[in-house]
């Protein structure tokens, strides 16, 4: 068994993979694999990764179709023999050398360990630094996990400067994975973190955070966070339908109740801003307004806006959500693009 298993989907990343995989292959005193999913890149990333594959025994490699980060990823965890799980996007770095320190202070018990991450431009220039705590260890129970939960759904309720959402910049005991059945969801393009991360959370009983600078996210601004998604109101209708289930399952639907109401709310400004009102979208406006209100119309979202407490929101997040109740859709468009040329 290694001590660590980075999974790493790759997907036209030609201009940052170099420094991505560089920043595993450095991690001495650790015994580890690098298992590089290559998601149908149209690029020169296939080529990077089998030359890294053919220079060096840590790495494995992978091709599949152009089938989403999620099906890469479970690709990942299926073949992984790490006892931890490091999910690492191919943009994205870590710290030199940090892994061996880190492993050294996680005892067998933690389900998921927690790290600092800090956000950098395309350039590496740092834009913000998240630390949890001053403290060098941090201990997490079961009460803890339930915040981090209600914080996948919520995120006004989540600890602040602690990756809670994101696969990156945590570990995950890989039989704790395994064990629970654990794995991302096929077919939701969008926050498909969330729900990986809400059944995790679910399960887990011991968690830890170290504080130690380990992960460097790089945004990105025309990333997929940004990129017009034709459709992607099913992706997230299929996310809420997943987690209500969940919820039913395991009795916490009346104390989650507004948690969820909030990320029904935010899915569908999401989708506003990825789909309805997006400048690549090219279809008329009349048909994305009737996309617009066809979508408000799916029971969940339906639920979301006539009952959610607006207290979880700014003021500028209330108006939208005001003119989205009242069907205004072209205002949405004119601040959407207003929004996207700040």
């Amino acid at each position: 068994m290694h001590d660590i298993s980075f999974i790493v989907p790759v997907y036209n990343s030609e201009e940052y993979l170099k420094e991505c995989v560089e920043s595993l292959l450095s991690q001495d005193g650790v015994d580890k694999e690098i298992i590089l999913i290559d998601d149908g890149s149209t690029d020169n990333s296939r080529i990077l990764c089998k030359n890294y594959r053919d220079n060096f025994d840590v790495i494995i490699y992978i091709e599949q179709n152009h089938e989403g980060a999620s099906i890469a990823r479970n690709k990942g965890i299926d073949i992984a023999s790490g006892k931890w799980i490091c999910f690492v996007d191919s943009d994205d770095y870590l710290n030199n050398n940090i892994m061996a320190n880190i492993l050294e202070n996680i005892n067998d018990g933690v389900d998921i360990c927690f790290m600092n991450y800090m956000k950098v431009d395309e350039n590496k220039v740092p834009l913000r630094e998240y630390v949890y705590s001053e403290n060098t260890l941090t201990e997490f129970c079961d009460k803890d996990f339930e915040v981090f939960q209600r914080a996948t759904l919520n995120k006004t309720v989540a600890p602040p400067n602690i990756a809670i959402v994101t696969p990156w910049a945590k570990l995950y005991r890989r039989d704790f994975l395994k064990k629970n059945r654990i794995f991302f969801t096929p077919g939701v393009r969008k926050s498909q973190d969330v729900l990986f991360n809400f059944e995790a959370y679910e399960y887990a009983h011991n968690g830890l955070y170290i504080n130690e600078m380990v992960y460097f996210y790089r945004y990105n601004k025309g990333s997929l966070c940004n990129k017009y998604m034709d459709g992607i109101i099913n992706d997230y209708y299929m996310q809420l339908k997943k987690i209500d289930g969940l919820l039913k399952i395991n009795k916490k639907s009346d104390i989650y109740k507004n948690d969820f109401y909030v990320r029904a709310v935010v899915n569908f400004m999401f989708a506003i801003q990825l789909d309805f009102s997006h400048r690549d979208n090219r279809q008329k406006y009349m048909v994305r307004k009737k996309c617009f209100k066809r979508g408000l119309e799916l029971p969940a979202f339906a639920e979301a806006f006539n009952n959610v407490d607006l207290k979880s929101f700014c003021l500028l997040e209330k108006l939208l959500i005001l003119c989205i109740k009242k069907h205004l859709f072209a205002i949405i468009c004119l601040a959407n693009s207003f929004y996207r040329k700040k």
